[in-house]
This record gives structure tokens, C-alpha cells and sequence, in this order.
């Protein structure tokens, strides 16, 4: 391993991960030039409760399954294997100790998350750990974004960085109910998560 690297970190629940999110994944670290992605499923996240979830091995393998054919990402197991809710300030933290001292962080969020970044736990030692990394959804106003932006720059000397790319408007909560009402979610999983749903009849698939 480098002593020195960019390293793009992009969490949630990924029920399921959809081509939403490997966009987002590999245009950010295109444009920030990220070493790696790592994606991080949640095993008990903060705003959800388990029993919302699909369990965390079906979770986990689609990730796998998704990112396998691209060299530059990988799947950590460091939140699912916790008995207890993840926070991304204590992974973050867990991770300086995994990696060279030296690594930039740089974690990935969609929009709606900006808006919620002052409610995550201990924002002020978030914003030491990592720069964030935004990627734009459709429905944002740039005025309401910019005064957000502004305020976490000048409350918490937060690194917000924006990605450019193409607006996506998938959700997997739109591909759960195209599954529930037995529509095709070709193109919009990668081939291998939409077989892995099918044959482990996830989301209520028969």
C-alpha cells in the first residue's frame, strides 16, 4: 500500500445498490483522482431501523457483485459486522487507523444529504476527518445549496467539493417497488445484483 492516498468513501444502506450509485462513485473519483472507492453498506444505520433492511449479507454480496468488474472500487464489511449503530464520523475515524496516515478522505453523499449534515453526531470532528463530496439530485435549488454550502464552510471550515455529472433520479426505493409490482429493473441494477435478487427472491420477488 502507497504511503500517500485519495480515497473516496461512499456508505448507506444499498437496498439495493443500483447504477445510480457506480456513476456516482466513478465520476467522483475521476474528477477528485481517487486512488480507490470503498463502499461501506450500513449495517444498523442511524435514521433506519433494522428491520427496514434487507438483511446484511444479501447487502453486502450485491455490492460485491456490482463493483466487481471495476479494478478502482472495493466493499468494506467494518459497519455490517457491528452490533451497534454505525455512525460516519466513528467509521472515519476507525479508518485513519487502517490507512497510511497520510490518506485523504473523501466521502461521497448525495444531495439530500447536505442538508442533513449539521444533524449527523459531532459534525465539527466530521469535517476534520474527510473533505465531502457532493453529487447533485434533481429537485435542488442552486440558491438553497449555495447558502448551505456557505454555512458549513463558515461554521465548521468544511470541505464541500461538488462532482459534475449527468442528474440521476433512481432511488432504491423505486427499484423495491418496481420489484414488489413484478417490473423489470433491467439496466437499471447491474446484471449480476438483478440475478442475485431474483434467485434469493429479495423484495418480495417470486
Amino acid at each position: 500500500m502507497r504511503d500517500s492516498l485519495k480515497l473516496g468513501i461512499m456508505g448507506g444502506t444499498f437496498d439495493p445498490i443500483h447504477i445510480g450509485h457506480l456513476i456516482v462513485a466513478e465520476m467522483a473519483r475521476q474528477q477528485f483522482t481517487l486512488d480507490y472507492v470503498v463502499f461501506i453498506p450500513a449495517g444498523i444505520p442511524p435514521h433506519k431501523t433494522s428491520k427496514d433492511l434487507t438483511q446484511s449479507k444479501d447487502r453486502f454480496e450485491m455490492v460485491r457483485l456490482a463493483i466487481s468488474n471495476n479494478p478502482f472500487f472495493d466493499v468494506s464489511k467494518c459497519e455490517i459486522d457491528k452490533d451497534k449503530v454505525a455512525y460516519t464520523v466513528d467509521t472515519l475515524s476507525e479508518l485513519k487507523f487502517t490507512y497510511p496516515k497520510s490518506t485523504e478522505f473523501y466521502y461521497i453523499i448525495g444531495m439530500d444529504s447536505l442538508f442533513e449534515l449539521r444533524g449527523w453526531k459531532n459534525p465539527t470532528k466530521l469535517f476534520t476527518l474527510c473533505n465531502i463530496v457532493v453529487y447533485g439530485r434533481p429537485g435542488f435549488e442552486e440558491e438553497r445549496t449555495s447558502e448551505e454550502t456557505r454555512l458549513l464552510r463558515a461554521h465548521f471550515n468544511a470541505g464541500i467539493e461538488f462532482v459534475k455529472g449527468p442528474r440521476i433520479d433512481i432511488s432504491s426505493t423505486l427499484i423495491r417497488e418496481m420489484i414488489m409490482s413484478n417490473m423489470s429493473v433491467k439496466y437499471i441494477v447491474p446484471e449480476a445484483v438483478e440475478e442475485y435478487i431474483r434467485k434469493n427472491c429479495l423484495y418480495g420477488e417470486k
